[in-house]
């Protein structure tokens, strides 16, 4: 594994075993704003919306689980009859744990850009912020397009590319709000929000010169 690599590990096994509870209750909270952020990205406006979307989906793969959060939102609104897999590389003891007594639901530690095969076929596949933190982006979504049964539909959710400062940036708010209590972290990102709108209102020009190493 290289450096990076080693370090993004790092980064998300100290995320979910720190906060094993991150973001738990609020994704299954139609009313929270991250519920509803999710929904909205997917198409659906409500929760009851999700539930005719999975209707007839009897496989279903949460690809790159984290703690679970969104394998319980798929559970709680699909069919009581499906089977749903959540895999992760660096979170399937958590997730294990979160979701612990839901019957049809089972975890699997997995690599996107390894064999996943014998997980079967999938008539859903929800793969969300998840992509681009792998080594071949590529390659992991071709790696689980081949797990599509015919006609099954595959959701993914990748953040654009960022230049390198603001990757350094996000590491190091990363690295300070991980271990934060959901709200307290929640209340930290809409004040450096709140900074941004406000340097943006500045409308200000920054000439800034080439700078080789960046």
């Amino acid at each position: 594994m290289s450096e990076s690599g080693a370090s993004m590990a790092r980064t998300f096994s100290d995320k979910w075993s720190r906060n094993p509870s991150l973001a738990f209750e609020q994704t299954l909270d139609e009313n929270s704003e991250i519920s509803r952020w999710i929904l909205t990205r997917n198409g659906f406006s409500t929760g009851e919306g999700l539930a005719v979307y999975l209707a007839d989906k009897r496989r279903i793969l949460d690809a790159g689980c984290g703690n679970g959060r969104v394998t319980a939102l798929l559970q709680r609104y699909a069919p009581e009859d499906s089977e749903i897999v959540a895999i992760d590389l660096h979170a399937a003891e958590v997730a294990r744990e979160n979701l612990a007594g839901l019957t049809n639901v089972s975890v699997q530690q997995a690599d996107l850009l390894g064999d996943l095969s014998e997980l079967g076929e999938f008539d859903f596949i929800y793969c969300q912020e998840v992509l681009h933190h792998t080594a071949d982006p590529q390659a992991a979504l071709e790696n689980l397009a081949s797990l599509l049964s015919s006609g099954g539909e595959l959701a993914v959710y990748v953040y654009r590319r960022k230049a390198p400062v603001r990757e350094f940036t996000d590491d190091y708010l990363r690295e300070r709000l991980s271990g934060l209590p959901y709200e307290e972290a929640m209340k930290v990102c809409r004040n450096i929000a709140e900074l941004g709108r406000g340097l943006s209102d500045l409308k200000a020009t920054v000439r800034v010169p080439a700078i080789e190493p960046l």
